[in-house]
């Protein structure tokens, strides 16, 4: 019996750690999905019904760093808004970027979800407490 308890009590405190979630979670700004092919999924949500979403325009991204070494690359993005949501859907065309790992290892899928937090002083509350919990 006593075995079950002590392994129940970690999950028992999982609701005091979302209660003490800041308001800022309850709301997300931006999704980002890796996708395989951005002008078959953009149709797909136009044909759903979504019509503020754009057709996909290809980046070149010249200032970036992947794993600290700079390097170029190429995406395609489609940007749109499901509500107050903004949606980017990234298709990845060329170089080594978070996107294409995150393609080859997962396949399409949300790759990020954004929350606004209202100040610097609330984000370096958040990125504290997350230090706390040991999560950075």
């Amino acid at each position: 019996m006593h075995k079950t308890i002590i392994c129940l009590l970690p999950f028992m405190a999982l609701p005091q750690l979302f209660a003490q979630l800041p308001v800022f979670y309850k709301k997300a700004d931006r999704i980002t999905w890796v996708v395989d092919d951005v002008d078959r999924v953009t149709q797909g949500w136009k044909s759903l019904g979504f019509e503020q979403i754009h057709d996909a325009i290809e980046i070149t991204l010249d200032r970036t760093k992947f794993r600290g070494m700079p390097l170029a690359s190429k995406v395609r993005v489609a940007a749109g808004r499901l509500g107050a949501v903004q949606i980017r859907r990234i298709q990845p065309v060329s170089g080594r970027t978070a996107y294409s790992e995150f393609l080859a290892r997962h396949g399409s899928g949300v790759f990020s979800l954004v929350h606004r937090v209202p100040s610097q002083d609330a984000l370096n509350a958040e990125v504290k407490r997350l230090k706390k919990l040991r999560f950075l």
